[in-house]
């Protein structure tokens, strides 16, 4: 089956999704209530000033830095709910399993080939907001499919300057076009976010 981003969008609809924008409001959960080729209607929950709460938000689908829609096997938890995930240190090194066995694929840097392996990816917007806490759109992720026009990514550590090792407790789906730039990477690696 190829992963769509207008299908995942369809199939989710009356489903709770977590959002993360390249705008105001930047981060939030709701019901995703419409879908048309441009736009997604989304009636918000959690995760914005409460003036906002229970309002439908249209919101231009190329806007869209990252988002999940809620399926039987991972819930959106309650956000008040929200702990952190700490990132285990013996991680496995995929990304050197990557550089030794499948180079080429490697080096061409298709996506596809890096399917079960730990990609950084940096995305285009120049920063993003969960809750108030702002960071740089620098990713750490299993990719897990991809899609005509969107890769969906599990177990993927956001890369807060003051929490470098925070894992968010949901897959994402990152739109193809806002992806800046890839490649396989050792979640482990500790860099500067400066």
């Amino acid at each position: 089956m190829t992963l769509r981003l207008s299908e995942v969008l369809q199939h989710g609809i009356s489903k709770r999704v977590l959002v993360l924008l390249e705008s105001f409001p930047f981060f939030f959960t709701g019901v995703l209530e419409d879908v048309d080729h441009d736009f997604v209607t989304i009636g918000i929950q959690e995760g914005v000033p409460i003036q906002l709460v229970g309002k439908d938000l249209r919101v231009a689908v190329r806007s869209i830095a990252a988002f999940f829609v809620e399926d039987h096997c991972n819930r959106i938890p309650v956000l008040e709910n929200l702990a952190p995930i700490r990132v285990r240190r013996d991680a496995r090194q995929l990304s050197e399993e990557c550089s030794m066995s499948r180079s080429d694929e490697c080096a061409t840097g298709d996506l596809a080939a890096l399917e079960g392996y730990d990609v950084l990816f940096v995305l285009r917007p120049v920063q993003l907001s969960i809750l108030g806490q702002v960071f740089r759109p620098i990713l750490v992720g299993e990719v897990h499919k991809v899609g005509r026009d969107l890769v969906s990514l599990k177990t993927v550590n956001i890369r807060f300057s003051s929490a470098p090792d925070f894992v968010f407790p949901l897959p994402l789906y990152v739109p193809l076009r806002q992806i800046a730039s890839f490649t396989p990477f050792d979640r482990a690696i500790q860099f500067p976010l400066v």
